[in-house]
């Protein structure tokens, strides 16, 4: 079992900022019962009735415009592939040199 290291500092009434050992992990921003925390992957609400144990929270991940490496790698690899496929189908592969 690994160990985890997490700190969370109280900034203002309402207001943390939460740490690992990566660095700021995440802000939490709220009143007692009902926190908005926006991380690094994205933002969970949560509202619950304090000292119940009653709680409802959501998730939403923030929107990339990145994808991973090996993502677009394969993205790049299939467009390349279907590229081919329909310039031999239009007759363009001797006139680029391809197959």
């Amino acid at each position: 079992m690994g160990f985890r290291f997490r700190k969370s500092i109280k900034v203002l009434p309402g207001v943390r900022v939460n740490g690992s050992k990566k660095g700021v992990s995440s802000l939490s921003v709220g009143p007692r019962g009902a926190k908005v925390n926006v991380g690094r992957k994205g933002t969970r609400t949560t509202v619950g009735i304090p000292d119940s144990g009653l709680s409802y929270s959501s998730y939403q991940p923030h929107s990339s415009k990145r994808r991973s490496r090996a993502n677009s790698r394969s993205q790049c690899l299939y467009q390349l592939s279907s590229d081919q496929e329909v310039q031999q189908q239009v007759g363009m592969s001797p006139l680029l040199g391809i197959g």
